[in-house]
Formats: structure tokens, sequence, C-alpha cells
């Protein structure tokens, strides 16, 4: 759907204006401040006027009383007038003659998004392309596919991540600050109190032993003495015999040693146990990070792909596109995924325009402001894309002088 006939007066800069579209590129000229910008600002007013009023909170032109908009569209005549009230009202009558019982309704059926202005959208920076594609992938997929939805999601998990990264940079500087476990070194502390218990066992036995060899040495002189009397002594030889016999010999000076040793080492053994211990828990403790941080840039892949998916199922016109963080990407012919505003500025402006026209797929209307700055390579791209795909461009040119003229020109609120 198209525009067949517009007729605009009182509205804002102009008197009275009517266009007959003869093609596919309609360019309204004219210099600055004489209706030029009335004529486009008219058909987005007619169609869309709750979100074309807020630029333009006075439609109607100065000192009159009375605005009107009559949009031809084959099948439907939009009327839409204005008062020195402030109110506006909207009529739509079929072609054989039945006037619409909600107008506004059926226009909000028919129109996509006539303020997505493709040139515009090229010169823009980055993040704002990034924004402007966003708001109409919403719009054109009736808010099924929210961009900032997947944007949040991966925000924050990604918060997470880094989160995490840098409490494993801590534990990893914890764990780099002790030296690592050889081999056959201890993992476990040694217990001191029960080598205390051990040397004082070993202590008393050793000392029992010195009194006993005393004993033993004194026995043996009597035995000495008391060979010759073996016979009268013999109950009192073996009474003292199995007496010896009972006494343990502990005589074990080396185990005393090793015992004094293990208690001199210690705290030495102990210490080098806990850092080891420490080890070991910071190494489980980074493996279980890595294995989180992993799950992470998963679930960030994840998203993602979704995000792709939904993307494509969108169906957009331009086949291998990105909606990253930094911006919007395209793939080329190579296979790899380039920055938009990496592109030349004709890829750029055809991409805009496949854009444009998926935002508008029912009112076949493009508007393009700042049609001036359009080289004619750029301008030889629109008129191709329009006519090809039977869009009409109305296309907003600032004459640099009264000779400098293309297509429809305004002068004064009137076509001249």
């Amino acid at each position: 759907m198209k525009i067949i006939h517009l007729y605009s007066e009182n509205i804002k800069r102009i008197k009275a204006v009517e266009i007959t579209p003869n093609s596919n590129t309609i360019i309204i000229s004219g210099m600055n401040g004489h209706g030029k910008t009335s004529v486009l600002d008219s058909i987005w007013l007619a169609l869309q006027y709750r979100s074309a009023s807020k630029e333009n909170p006075v439609p109607l032109r100065s000192g009159t009383e009375k605005g009107i908009i009559e949009l031809d569209l084959g099948d439907y005549i939009v009327t839409r007038t204005f008062n020195d009230s402030g109110t506006t009202s909207l009529k739509i009558v079929t072609a054989d003659g039945h006037q619409v019982s909600s107008p506004q309704k059926m226009l909000d059926n028919l129109i996509g998004e006539l303020s997505f202005d493709p040139w515009e959208f090229v010169r823009r920076k980055e993040e704002d392309q990034r924004e402007w594609l966003c708001d109409l992938l919403f719009k054109v997929s009736d808010g099924k596919i929210n961009i900032s939805e997947f944007d949040g999601k991966r925000l924050a998990i990604n918060s997470k991540k880094l989160d995490l990264v840098k409490e494993k940079t801590r534990v990893v500087n914890l764990m780099t600050s002790i030296r690592p476990p050889e081999a056959n070194e201890p993992l476990e502390p040694v217990d001191l109190d029960h080598l205390n218990q051990e040397l004082s066992e070993k202590t008393d036995d050793y000392n029992k032993w010195h009194l006993n060899k005393k004993l033993i040495e004194d026995k043996l002189v009597q035995i000495k003495k008391l060979t010759e009397q073996i016979k009268e002594c013999e109950k009192q030889i073996a009474s003292w015999t199995q007496e010896l016999s009972q006494i343990p010999n502990v005589a074990d000076e080396k185990t005393l040693d090793e015992i004094m040793q293990k208690i001199k080492n210690c705290n030495k053994i102990n210490e080098r146990s806990k850092e080891i211990k420490n080890w070991h828990k910071y190494k489980n403790v980074i493996s279980e990070m890595d294995n989180q941080i992993q799950a992470y840039k998963d679930e960030i892949e994840l998203i993602d792909i979704e995000k792709d998916e939904a993307l494509e199922s969108c169906k957009l016109p331009v086949d291998g596109i990105k909606i990253e963080e930094d911006g919007i990407k395209i793939k080329n012919q190579d296979g790899l995924w380039i920055p938009f505003c990496q592109m030349s500025a004709a890829q750029k402006l055809k991409i805009s325009l496949s854009l444009a026209m998926k935002a508008n797929p029912k009112m076949r209307i493009i508007r393009i402001a700042d049609g001036s700055l359009l080289d004619d390579e750029s301008m030889g791209i629109i008129e191709q894309a329009a006519k090809k795909e039977d869009y009409q461009v109305w296309i907003e040119y600032t004459s640099k002088n009264k000779n400098d003229r293309h297509g429809v020109y305004i002068e004064n609120g009137e076509i001249v």
C-alpha cells in the first residue's frame, strides 16, 4: 500500500500542497524554513499521530483555525483534521465509500515504523544503531524478540563470571605464595602430645633400666660371693634369678633420640603440613571456580545462540546479522563477522533500506531526511531498491539556493 495522492493544508509551514507521485522515489526540495519537512511530517501525522505529535506538538499552521491532511492509499482514503482548540479527528473511507468504524486501530495494524529513516540509521553512532535495531525488532515481532531481555540475562551471568574470575585471581595468589608439596612430604600434622607422652614413657623405662642395671650388678656380686655357698643358697639364688628374669631390658637409646628429634622438628613439620593442606585446598577451590566460570561461559553462549535463533526466526531481509554488546555485525562473503560501521557507505545504505522495508511490509512508505547529503551512488541505490521492491521513498532535500530544485519544490509553504 502506497500513497496515490497527498493533500495537506495549514499543517506546520504548509499553506496548501497537493502531490500525486509518479515514481517510487519522491524528492521534496526547498530551502530551510519553507515547508519541505512539513510535507513529510504530514504523512507521519496522518498515519501515526500519537508518535508524530511528540516531535510536532503544534501541527496546525500558525494563525489558522483548521488544518487537513488527506492521503489516498488506493484501498482507503485517510483524512485527519486539526483545529485551533488542539483537537484532531481521523476518518478512513474505503474505495467503495464505506467508513471504517475504528480508523486508528486499522492504521496501527497496517503501519510498521514510518519513523525509521535508513539514511539517518547509517549516520548514527554504533550504540544508537544497535538501540534502533533492537527497538525495530521488538516492534516488527510484536514484542516476541526483546534483545534487551537477552542483554539483561547475559549481563547478569557475565557479572557473576567476572566476580568469580576476580576471586579466582585472589585464590591463585594465595596458592602461589606457598611452595608446592614435594614427594613423600607429610600431609598430616605430627601429634606433639602423643610424642611427649611416648618420650615420658620411654624416659621412665630408661630410668628404671638404669636403676635395675645397678641392682643387677649388685646381685651378680653377691651371687659371685655366694657361689661357694651354692648349696646353702640355692633357694635364695633361685628367688633372685626369678626376680631378675621379670625385669624388662628397655635400654633403647636410639628410640629416645628419634623421639627427641621428632619433637624438635614437630613445629616445622606441622607448619609445613598446614601449608600443604592449604595448597591442596586452594587447588581444589580454583578447579571448582574454573568449572563454574566455564559454566557461566556456556550459559552466555547459550543466551547468544538463543538470541541468534530469535533473529533468524524474525526473517530479517539481511542474511547474517548479529546484535552484540558493542554494536551490529554483518557476515561478509568470506564468512567473517564485520562491524556494520566498517562496511562501505553503499553496503550500509542497502542494509538500512532493507531494514526499513522490513519495518513497513504493508504500508510501503519510507522517509529519508537530509537527502541533500546523499551522493549520486547513494541516490541510485535508493531509486533502484525502491523500484525493485515497489516501495515509495520520500526524500527531503535541502536546496542550496533557489536554482537548486529537485522533484517537488516547496517555497513559502506551497509548490512552485
